[in-house]
């Protein structure tokens, strides 16, 4: 291992002076130490490598689970603002493993990318958890994804349809089911993933692909999917509950009395008496949370009708 991380360092140059400047110089015995060098020389790195490999090593290191390497592909591909991705957009699986070094490995009987050792991961975590992108960045990543305008089609309506989506958006499976937890904790004071989530509950069917996206292991299982969600689902979901509270803060609230029947479900919609609708949330003390806008969208501006009264007259 160590003769390989030694070699490694070497390769890490293209300049033929600086490689053999390198070889000139004692090498690290000690793997942590080689380790470091080869990440020194790659955030050095005047060319797109070095941040490439960056990016490589944080989505292998804060992943929820293994990565594929037809997800990683993706996921390294997208870029604030993205509506799609093409073919060509992708990084090949093969400069993948080759720029990563002996970092990472790829196992192409099942598809899976990861470290190559052990060590790797906690050597990142012992020395450059910082040279890392937070994960703040790989929620963005994910909602980016999500708000694809493929996903404005709505979810899928039958096996063969859901089947096509999942081999041709392989990441949609993660970003759907993973947002939320790359999102809890200091993400969650992130203007940016704000609003992109704020956008993206604005489209009932991309909500309702993402749902779909997140439950269905295996194509028969397309319908699977709860349509309907609203914003107070998704941070419910996630116990994202940094963003509930700025949610609430930035929400009208109107307190009623509580209702002794037919008590509405979190997020449903109720008539203003005037033939529009307005959302209702139910509060620990029985009463109701009122906003002034849908909660559908995902108003975080209070930006509704008769913002300083609720529907039903109370201040």
């Amino acid at each position: 291992m160590k003769c390989e991380a030694q070699l490694n360092y070497v390769l890490s140059f293209v300049d033929a002076k600086k490689i053999k400047r390198a070889l000139e110089q004692p090498i690290p015995s000690e793997l942590f130490d080689l380790y470091q060098l080869v990440i020194d020389a790659h955030a050095r790195s005047t060319s797109d490598s070095g941040p490439l490999v960056q990016k490589i090593l944080s989505w292998i290191f804060h992943a929820k689970r293994p990565l594929q390497m037809a997800e990683l592909q993706e996921a390294l591909a997208v870029e604030d603002g993205d509506v799609d991705l093409e073919e060509d957009d992708l990084t090949p699986a093969a400069q993948i493993v080759q720029v990563s070094g002996n970092f990472v490995s790829y196992d192409t009987a099942s598809g899976i990318v990861r470290f190559s050792h052990d060590t790797m991961r906690d050597f990142l975590q012992d020395r450059c958890i910082n040279y890392l992108s937070h994960e703040s960045e790989l929620a963005i990543t994910c909602l980016t994804y999500l708000l694809f305008e493929l996903f404005a089609d709505g979810p899928c309506t039958d096996e063969r349809s859901f089947a096509l989506r999942l081999s041709s958006r392989p990441f949609g499976k993660y970003a759907a089911h993973y947002w939320g937890s790359h999102t809890k904790g200091p993400g969650e004071n992130n203007t940016t993933i704000q609003k992109l989530l704020s956008t993206l509950v604005k489209s009932s069917a991309k909500i309702d692909s993402m749902a779909q996206l997140a439950v269905a292991q295996r194509p028969k299982d397309w319908n699977n999917v709860v349509r309907g969600k609203t914003i107070w689902h998704l941070v419910a979901e996630n116990d994202l509950t940094i963003l509930a509270a700025i949610l609430t803060q930035r929400t009208i609230a109107v307190v009623c009395p509580p209702y002794e029947s037919n008590s509405p479900v979190l997020g449903s919609s109720h008539s203003r008496g005037d033939g529009k609708t307005q959302s209702r949330h139910p509060l620990p003390n029985g009463g109701w949370l009122h906003d002034p806008a849908c909660c559908r969208c995902g108003s975080f501006t209070g930006d509704g009708e008769n913002t300083s009264r609720g529907w039903c007259g109370h201040q």
